[in-house]
């Protein structure tokens, strides 16, 4: 052996993160290199001349941690590579395989050091066995194991520097020890035996029976000849495995072949349903089944359930390709309501088949009211309405209307109600609740009902506390504002305030609280002796809550306040502490819980309170309701470890409780828990078969036609009104000319729409949601069927999935501009989406499509961004804040958001 190839070996030892961008021995691949000691490194760096080929990373040793860490920032424990054992399915090697790319990892490490010590004559030395193995990074096979052993002579013991020059003269000598003949024959074998055997590939269809055997030979044949299958194509079948090999030969690597086979099989006739999967040499293809597709219809009542079965029946079936037809009605389906479930086998797009059912109904004159709510490969989910003369029942819910309250609200409503064409009525006073609930049967649609009682509340004077609240197709919301109460007496007593304190963070309370609205007749004294501070003043307002939350608001800017603990409260008297005595420890914590509907509130605002007051080191808990904001406020005591202990602990609790087991955690916000909420889960996404994918994107092949289509469902919005013109972007959710865009984008004013192919209308204002920004209008006089939009799930996509903008940004000089990006983050203020696509004046209210072309959010906002600068002013320099758009980001409302709404329109 010559000097030349140990000193390649020695450099095998190499730490990971050293670059090396030549090579050391040719035809034997890439490797990684570890070493665990920076000594043993040195020594071989030093004799390192030719050898593998060693990729240059940027990996990093920590040798007092021992531990690596990758370019990716994952850390690996030295005791997970360097050690003698077994690493065949190793997490580790296929990690490292992930994230370089290598053929070989080849580890070294000193496997045993020990120093031997004669005290009485003083004299000791030093004994190390260093080690190295090679693996092969795909199977974690062993290729290569050699060890060598150096021991000094007895010496001198001398200072710590002479022992560590003693060390590192072992472990060199150590290393240059070993036996790197038979290590780098060993590596040349592997290596060779890998590229003779790298085209050769196996083939296995799994579940082929004997007849299906002759019937798709030939067509299996030509699927593995489509992946990339060289010449010629060897294959046999085992009748009693049921098991079809083929044997060939590919030009590409596996995962090229793989990842080609798996787009043939998709698009193959030979079968439905399969799973695929690979090893290092070969592909197993598992035939599964015809799988069954369904189609759930919600919202059929029982009185229209047999005339709705026979229709959607007759039309299911006669479509080309449904074959084993059946269905079931589920009367209790939960929150869903009443379903009917259509099972059967089909093997093309459910997109088309969906189309084709509902003109096939159109035609019969059978097409119901319907909205619909997902689609995929596998199953169709919409909401049915009523046919013309159906009969529906529909609920009015009235909310917040206090005992003392009822007879005000409930006796002009008890005569508008009755005034209108319904049958079968039934009211309900729910003292505990404070609702007022009327149910009824109709025929008409609750679109209809809702516009023409809201005419009547509004043009009744005893009904002007009343305001509209979420309205769905079995339900029409109201919610009642009460008057704001007198003027009452209110009390703030601040303890253990020293006067230091006192003539800072005292003065800095004193003028928060004189700054809350409301706040008269201001009074204070301060007791030295007691160190209290006691503010007495007149407040017009509900309870004492809002000079509180003015005083917390202001302490997370002032760091005077820092130090601030609250103790007890009540409607009329607020007390609180500051550190380094009494009640320093306590802490006040604020928790939001948002999209809770008036309607909903009051049994959700008290399950939630008696949740928070189980948890350990939680007392105090008070509550209040922002109706404009959907969003009940809970302040309480928290005497715990922390935030973090109690997110955990109320997560634990909400997942105990049906009622909040799919509420989702908010954005983190300083000093606040904010939290969703929501009474549905969230659906596990479906693959489906993309309108265009993501490197179409990459690519630019975007197909004009594809584009075509999603352009006729936007519309160009421009609002005339006293305050100004504005321009927008709405599009199409309904053929009969319902619009869904921003309520920022039409309110207060005249709304015209321009379709893309230039005809022009007039559109009414059907609802608005100010506190979702989103609005419903309709074109007038609709003269024929408009192209609509699909509708998809906005918590089906995930972060870096592309999705495309259809708008007018800058409004009609550029309209029909398209936007591509990707989503970019979920839950920004007020959980939005956040997308790589940048926002403008004209854009809001654009669909943003996903990349099977369904509408998954509604542009809404410009990103803005608190900036600082310093300017001369009277030649003395002062910082300012200023806010600016931030380029590049757009952030949208969720489609999922819009639900309620959406139910509002007609097809």
């Amino acid at each position: 052996m010559t000097l030349l190839h140990k000193n390649w070996l020695i450099a095998a030892i190499l730490i990971i993160g050293s670059f090396l961008p030549y090579s050391l021995h040719a035809g034997s691949g890439s490797a990684l290199l570890f070493a665990g000691d920076a000594t043993l490194s040195k020594s071989v760096t030093e004799n390192l001349t030719t050898g593998l080929s060693l990729q240059p990373t940027g990996i990093e040793t920590n040798y007092d941690g021992k531990v690596f860490i990758t370019d990716e920032g994952a850390r690996i424990p030295f005791s997970d590579l360097l050690h003698g054992r077994s690493l065949r399915y190793s997490s580790v090697l296929r990690q490292l395989r992930l994230e370089y790319g290598p053929d070989y990892v080849v580890m070294a490490w000193i496997a045993r050091e020990k120093t031997e010590k004669h005290t009485a004559y003083g004299v000791s030395k030093i004994s190390v066995t260093t080690r190295i193995r090679v693996v092969d990074i795909e199977t974690g096979k062993e290729v290569a194991d050699e060890s060598s052993s150096h021991d000094t002579d007895f010496a001198l013991e001398g200072s710590d520097e002479d022992q560590a020059k003693a060390r590192d003269t072992a472990i060199t000598n150590a290393a240059q020890g070993l036996n790197l003949d038979e290590l780098l024959a060993a590596v040349d074998q592997h290596y060779a035996g890998k590229e003779a055997t790298q085209g050769r590939i196996r083939v296995v269809f799994q579940n082929i029976s004997q007849d299906d055997y002759f019937k798709q030979r030939d067509a299996l044949l030509a699927l593995v000849t489509q992946a990339g299958a060289l010449g010629e194509v060897r294959d046999s079948y085992e009748e009693s495995q049921r098991e079809f090999t083929l044997r060939a030969t590919i030009s590409s690597d596996l995962e090229t072949f793989y990842r080609s086979l798996y787009a043939s099989a998709v698009d193959s006739e030979a079968f439905d349903h399969f799973d695929i999967s690979h090893d290092q040499k070969s592909v197993t293809v598992r035939v599964l089944p015809p799988e069954r597709k369904r189609i759930v219809i919600a919202g059929i009542t029982a009185e229209n359930y047999h005339t709705r079965l026979h229709a959607y029946r007759e039309s299911v079936v006669s479509q080309p390709g449904v074959k084993d037809l059946g269905f079931e009605y589920l009367t209790d389906a939960g929150a869903a309501g009443p379903q009917l479930i259509f099972t059967f086998t089909y093997g093309d797009d459910l997109t088309s088949l969906e189309e084709r059912i509902w003109a096939n109904l159109k035609e019969r004159g059978e097409t119901p009211n319907r909205a619909l709510l997902s689609i995929s490969d596998r199953a169709i989910h919409y909401r049915a309405g009523s046919v013309t003369g159906d009969r529906i029942a529909l609920t009015i819910m009235v909310n917040n209307v206090a005992p003392g309250d009822y007879r005000k609200v409930g006796t002009p409503l008890d005569a508008i109600i009755k005034g209108l064409d319904i049958q079968e009525l039934r009211k309900e006073y729910d003292r505990t609740g404070y609702r007022l609930t009327y149910r009824f049967n109709t025929t008409g649609t609750a679109s209809e009902l809702d516009s023409a009682l809201w005419d009547q509340i509004a043009a009744n004077d005893a009904l002007g506390d009343v305001v509209q609240d979420t309205t769905t197709e079995q339900n029409l919301g109201y919610f009642y504002f009460q008057k704001r109460p007198e003027t009452r007496d209110i009390v703030v007593t601040v303890r253990t305030l020293s006067p230091e304190t006192f003539r800072t963070a005292g003065q800095s309370l004193i003028q928060i609280i004189r700054a809350v609205e409301g706040v008269s007749k201001f009074q204070q004294s301060y007791s030295e002796a007691n160190q209290t501070l006691v503010l007495r003043f007149r407040l017009q307002a509900t309870n004492a809550y809002t000079v509180d939350a003015a005083i917390w608001d202001a302490a997370a800017k002032d760091d005077a306040l820092s130090n601030l603990a609250m103790g007890e409260l009540d409607e009329d008297e607020l007390e609180y502490f500051f550190s380094g005595a009494a009640g320093a420890n306590q802490r006040d914590v604020i928790i939001h819980l948002t999209r809770v509907t008036g309607q909903d509130y009051k049994k959700i605002a008290t399950q939630f309170s008696d949740m928070l007051s189980a948890v350990k080191s939680v007392r105090n808990v008070r509550y209040r309701y922002l109706l404009d904001k959907r969003t009940v406020v809970f302040r309480l005591h928290y005497e715990g470890e922390g935030l973090f202990a109690l997110d955990d602990a109320l997560q634990r609790s909400m997942l105990a409780n049906k009622l909040f087991e799919h509420v989702l955690k908010g954005s983190e916000r300083l000093g606040r828990l904010i939290y969703i909420f929501s009474s549905e889960s969230k659906e596990s996404a479906e693959e489906e078969k993309p309108v265009w994918t993501g490197e179409d994107y990459a690519t630019g092949d975007i197909k004009e036609n594809r584009l075509t289509k999603l352009d006729q469902t936007v519309v160009y919005l421009y609002v005339r009104s006293e305050e100004g013109d504005s321009e927008g972007t709405g599009f199409l959710i309904s053929a009969s000319g319902y619009i869904l865009t921003n309520a920022h984008v039409v309110e207060g004013g005249y709304v015209y729409v321009r379709t893309y192919d230039g005809s022009q209308y007039t559109a009414k204002i059907i609802k608005t949601d100010p506190e979702l920004d989103l609005a419903l209008v309709r074109i007038k006089s609709a003269p024929r069927n408009f192209a609509k939009v699909a509708i998809g799930n906005s918590e089906e996509i995930n972060r870096g999935d592309p999705i495309t903008v259809i708008g007018h940004p800058l409004g009609a000089r550029f309209e029909y501009s398209v936007l591509t990006g990707i989503l970019s983050g979920y839950n920004r203020e007020d959980g939005l989406l956040q997308l790589s696509v940048p926002s403008y004046p004209g854009i809001s209210g654009s669909p943003v499509f996903d990349a099977k072309g369904r509408v998954v959010a509604i542009m809404a906002a410009i990103a803005m961004a608190p900036q600082s600068q310093i300017v001369e002013i009277e030649q003395q320099l002062t910082e300012i804040s200023t806010i600016t758009t931030v380029e590049n980001i757009g952030l949208a409302i969720p489609i999922n958001y819009a639900r309620n709404i959406i139910a509002l329109a007609k097809p």
